[in-house]
Protein backbone atom coordinates (compact mmCIF):
# COMPACT_ATOMS: atom_id res chain seq x y z
CA UNK A 1 0.00 0.00 0.00
CA UNK A 2 2.70 2.40 1.24
CA UNK A 3 4.76 1.59 -2.16
CA UNK A 4 2.20 1.80 -3.99
CA UNK A 5 1.43 5.41 -3.02
CA UNK A 6 5.01 6.64 -3.24
CA UNK A 7 5.39 5.26 -6.88
CA UNK A 8 2.07 7.35 -7.21
CA UNK A 9 3.26 10.50 -5.66
CA UNK A 10 6.73 10.37 -7.41
CA UNK A 11 5.20 9.92 -11.01
CA UNK A 12 2.93 12.84 -10.31
CA UNK A 13 6.16 15.15 -9.14
CA UNK A 14 8.11 14.02 -12.52
CA UNK A 15 6.68 16.93 -14.75
CA UNK A 16 9.17 18.43 -16.65
CA UNK A 17 6.68 22.04 -16.57
CA UNK A 18 6.84 21.34 -12.33
CA UNK A 19 10.31 20.97 -12.56
CA UNK A 20 10.96 24.05 -14.27
CA UNK A 21 8.09 25.97 -12.28
CA UNK A 22 9.91 24.79 -9.16
CA UNK A 23 13.35 26.58 -10.31
CA UNK A 24 11.90 29.73 -11.77
CA UNK A 25 10.39 29.67 -7.95
CA UNK A 26 14.08 29.38 -6.99
CA UNK A 27 15.15 31.77 -9.15
CA UNK A 28 12.99 34.32 -7.98
CA UNK A 29 13.37 33.44 -3.96
CA UNK A 30 17.05 33.90 -4.33
CA UNK A 31 16.94 37.01 -6.44
CA UNK A 32 15.03 38.78 -4.00
CA UNK A 33 17.06 37.28 -0.72
CA UNK A 34 20.27 37.69 -1.99
CA UNK A 35 19.71 40.92 -3.87
CA UNK A 36 18.30 42.57 -0.69
CA UNK A 37 21.62 42.02 0.90
CA UNK A 38 23.28 43.67 -1.80
CA UNK A 39 21.16 46.35 -2.03
CA UNK A 40 21.25 46.49 1.92
CA UNK A 41 25.33 46.84 1.26
CA UNK A 42 25.43 49.46 -0.78
CA UNK A 43 21.94 51.63 0.02
CA UNK A 44 20.78 50.55 3.34
CA UNK A 45 23.31 50.55 6.24
CA UNK A 46 25.98 51.93 3.39
CA UNK A 47 29.55 50.52 2.62
CA UNK A 48 30.92 52.45 5.72
CA UNK A 49 28.86 50.77 8.09
CA UNK A 50 28.94 47.38 6.60
CA UNK A 51 32.34 47.85 6.80
CA UNK A 52 32.54 49.03 10.14
CA UNK A 53 30.72 45.47 11.12
CA UNK A 54 32.44 43.44 9.43
CA UNK A 55 35.67 44.58 11.03
CA UNK A 56 34.00 44.19 14.19
CA UNK A 57 33.62 40.74 13.19
CA UNK A 58 37.53 40.11 12.58
CA UNK A 59 37.27 40.97 8.76
CA UNK A 60 40.98 41.98 7.41
CA UNK A 61 40.48 44.71 4.56
CA UNK A 62 37.20 44.85 5.70
CA UNK A 63 36.38 47.72 3.06
CA UNK A 64 37.47 46.19 -0.17
CA UNK A 65 35.60 42.92 0.97
CA UNK A 66 32.18 44.37 1.47
CA UNK A 67 32.51 46.47 -2.04
CA UNK A 68 33.44 42.70 -3.55
CA UNK A 69 31.15 41.19 -1.46
CA UNK A 70 27.73 43.61 -2.19
CA UNK A 71 28.82 43.62 -5.88
CA UNK A 72 28.61 39.81 -6.00
CA UNK A 73 25.79 39.89 -4.46
CA UNK A 74 24.35 41.99 -6.46
CA UNK A 75 25.73 40.22 -10.24
CA UNK A 76 24.25 37.30 -8.52
CA UNK A 77 20.71 38.60 -7.88
CA UNK A 78 20.85 39.64 -11.28
CA UNK A 79 21.92 36.49 -13.22
CA UNK A 80 20.27 34.24 -11.59
CA UNK A 81 16.56 36.76 -12.26
CA UNK A 82 17.74 36.22 -16.06
CA UNK A 83 18.87 32.80 -15.79
CA UNK A 84 21.74 33.46 -17.98
CA UNK A 85 25.36 32.07 -16.75
CA UNK A 86 23.29 30.70 -13.82
CA UNK A 87 25.71 28.28 -12.61
CA UNK A 88 28.62 30.65 -12.48
CA UNK A 89 26.57 33.65 -10.56
CA UNK A 90 25.20 30.74 -8.26
CA UNK A 91 28.61 30.05 -7.45
CA UNK A 92 29.70 33.56 -6.69
CA UNK A 93 27.25 34.14 -4.65
CA UNK A 94 27.24 31.03 -2.46
CA UNK A 95 31.16 31.99 -2.07
CA UNK A 96 30.39 35.14 -1.21
CA UNK A 97 27.72 34.21 1.10
CA UNK A 98 29.69 31.98 2.81
CA UNK A 99 32.21 33.98 3.29
CA UNK A 100 29.96 36.66 4.82
CA UNK A 101 28.50 33.88 6.84
CA UNK A 102 32.15 32.83 7.92
CA UNK A 103 32.80 35.94 9.93
CA UNK A 104 28.98 36.28 10.92
CA UNK A 105 29.31 32.95 12.92
CA UNK A 106 32.84 33.11 14.31
CA UNK A 107 33.80 37.37 14.35
CA UNK A 108 30.13 38.19 15.13
CA UNK A 109 29.39 35.35 17.80
CA UNK A 110 25.96 34.20 16.09
CA UNK A 111 25.39 31.04 16.59
CA UNK A 112 24.28 28.26 14.15
CA UNK A 113 21.17 28.76 16.49
CA UNK A 114 19.97 32.17 15.42
CA UNK A 115 18.14 32.51 12.54
CA UNK A 116 20.62 34.99 10.50
CA UNK A 117 23.19 31.80 10.52
CA UNK A 118 20.60 29.33 9.54
CA UNK A 119 19.47 31.77 6.76
CA UNK A 120 22.82 31.93 5.72
CA UNK A 121 23.36 28.36 5.32
CA UNK A 122 20.13 27.57 3.38
CA UNK A 123 20.87 30.33 1.22
CA UNK A 124 24.26 28.89 0.59
CA UNK A 125 22.66 25.54 -0.11
CA UNK A 126 20.04 26.95 -2.36
CA UNK A 127 22.62 28.98 -4.59
CA UNK A 128 24.69 25.27 -4.87
CA UNK A 129 21.32 23.17 -5.94
CA UNK A 130 20.78 25.99 -8.88
CA UNK A 131 24.63 25.82 -9.87
CA UNK A 132 24.15 22.20 -9.94
CA UNK A 133 20.49 22.22 -11.58
CA UNK A 134 21.13 24.81 -13.86
CA UNK A 135 18.10 27.52 -14.29
CA UNK A 136 15.75 25.53 -16.07
CA UNK A 137 13.62 25.79 -19.56
CA UNK A 138 12.65 29.54 -18.62
CA UNK A 139 15.83 31.15 -18.71
CA UNK A 140 17.84 33.36 -20.83
CA UNK A 141 20.62 30.03 -20.48
CA UNK A 142 17.95 27.66 -22.09
CA UNK A 143 16.98 29.94 -25.09
CA UNK A 144 21.09 30.58 -26.18
CA UNK A 145 21.10 26.88 -25.81
CA UNK A 146 18.42 26.28 -27.87
CA UNK A 147 19.60 28.38 -30.70
CA UNK A 148 23.38 27.09 -30.24
CA UNK A 149 22.25 23.77 -31.12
Amino acid sequence: MFRAAATTIVFMLDRPWLHDFVLLLLRLTLTLVVGAQGYQIFFGHGVKESSRVLAKWGMPNAYPFTVVLGLALVLCAVGILLGFLTPLFAIIGAVAEAGYGYFLMTGGHYGFTTSSAQMTCLVVVSLLALMVLGAGRVSTDAVLNAHAE
